[in-house]
């Protein structure tokens, strides 16, 4: 029997359209809402934020080089598509699979911080 999933062109939207507009959208039990950011916290980062920010350039940088490195892209790939595999076999255990191979690589690499 087919399976058929309505998706409405903006169902799950987040982030700003337009930054200076200060206008951001969030998606939260499939329903989407607008917030305006008034006042805006400008003061420094806390040690937390900059050590999750540290740890996410980190991953990122990390992810790079195994893109750029033949024998390591093989072996992501091999496990990305068996990560798909399981997405697609079992799809309410993954409420926001990764869409792309650099995603899961810095996703599995966060997991592993």
């Amino acid at each position: 029997m087919a399976r058929i999933n309505l998706i409405h062109p903006i169902d799950s939207i987040s982030g700003a359209f337009v930054k200076r507009e200060r206008v951001y959208y969030r998606t939260r039990n499939g329903r989407t809402h607008a917030y305006k950011v008034v006042h805006p916290y400008k003061g420094e980062a806390s040690a937390a934020q900059s050590a999750g920010r540290q740890s996410f350039g980190d991953c990122v940088r990390q992810a790079s080089a195994i893109l750029h490195d033949a024998e390591q892209r093989a072996e992501w790939q091999t496990r990305y598509d068996a990560y798909r595999k399981k997405v697609e076999r079992y799809p309410n255990s993954y409420p926001h699979p990764c869409g792309s191979l650099y995603a899961f690589i810095i996703s599995t690499l966060r997991q592993q911080d």
